[in-house]
């Protein structure tokens, strides 16, 4: 992942955390996750 934009995908109950290219696809695995689980997953972007 290099040259744009990063954004950081986390669990704060559980070893989950991820990287992708694309807030979309962020929102998209913190929402799906948080459903999944009951977790809080937090999103942000890596400047």
């Amino acid at each position: 992942m290099t040259g744009g934009l990063v954004f950081h995908v986390v669990c704060r109950e559980c070893p989950t955390e991820s990287l992708r290219q694309s807030a979309a696809e962020a929102e998209t695995l913190a929402t799906a996750h948080a459903s999944d689980t009951d977790h809080s997953v937090a999103v942000e972007r890596i400047e």
